[in-house]
């Protein structure tokens, strides 16, 4: 039986840049470790560089790797438009 709760959620903060992918990914193992689905809030985010969308692919292949589900609750058209323009919406699942 998994000591997993079942759902636990991961805002990701309005700046998703450089400067925020430490608290991010810190936020993203303990979720991981901890439930066996997840719900991404992205509805804050206003600003998004490469390194946070990187981390959210890699995010999505360690979810993937531990058999743990994901739904992205809501998602700011500025990460929406940043996924699409490097057509990564099929990798996260987004769009």
């Amino acid at each position: 039986m998994s000591n997993k709760a079942n759902s636990k959620q991961v805002v990701l903060p309005e700046n998703f840049d450089i400067d925020s992918i430490e608290s991010t990914h810190d936020l993203m193992v303990e979720a991981l470790a901890e439930a066996d689905h997840i719900d991404i809030d992205a509805a804050a985010v206003a600003r998004v560089d490469y390194s946070a969308i990187q981390l959210l692919l890699a995010f999505s292949q360690a979810l993937a790797v531990g058999g743990v589900s994901v739904s992205w609750q809501s998602t700011s058209e500025q990460l929406l438009s940043e996924i699409s323009a490097l057509g990564l919406q099929g990798n996260l699942g987004v769009g």
